[in-house]
């Protein structure tokens, strides 16, 4: 179990996760608002702790498998203990919702941001565009097509009715 699934690496391990939690901690401040890249700085640590909770995720994943496998050919003192099975599951169960928390945060931040800067004194309108196709990569003028947008969120894997979701999100800015 070790050498196969708890010593694997991660794969594009960006920073440690301490760092992106003191990170935060260090942003999540009164002075917030002042700043008009905290909001994209944090979408983008919040999204590295995401890619972290999925990587988990898979690692969880394949403890599992690894633990199945080790019970079906009778190696019983390599298989997992009910304790350590009962707490991989809860993880595993937990998956879903703790996704769907991670886009209903996005989008709420992703929201934010547009209205700080609508409400800022220096707010010009090619500003305010140019983040909402970062935010919100399917605008309606542009179908579906994805625009490239610099912020690590957007780079994770998101299914259609998180797509949607973001998207309402973005009309909601309009």
């Amino acid at each position: 179990m070790d050498q196969h699934v708890l010593n694997k690496p991660l794969e594009a391990q960006p920073v440690p996760l301490e760092l992106l939690i003191f990170t935060i901690d260090q942003n999540v401040s009164p002075l917030f608002v002042i700043n008009a890249e905290a909001y994209p700085n944090l979408l983008d640590l919040i999204a590295s702790v995401e890619q972290y909770r999925r990587a988990l995720l898979k690692k969880v994943e394949d403890a599992m498998v690894w633990d199945k496998a080790c019970i079906g050919m009778g190696q019983i003192d390599e298989a997992l203990t009910s304790e350590e099975r009962a707490s991989l599951l809860d993880l595993a169960n937990q998956a879903a919702d703790q996704r769907k928390l991670f886009i209903a945060i996005v989008a709420d931040m992703c929201k934010m941001d547009i209205f700080h800067l609508l409400r800022s004194e220096d707010h010009h309108l090619t500003g305010m565009m140019l983040r909402l196709s970062q935010h919100f990569p399917w605008p309606p003028s542009r179908g579906n097509a994805p625009v490239d947008s610099p912020l690590l969120f957007l780079q994770v894997d998101l299914d259609e009715h998180e797509r949607d979701l973001l998207l309402e999100a973005g009309k909601s800015c309009c």
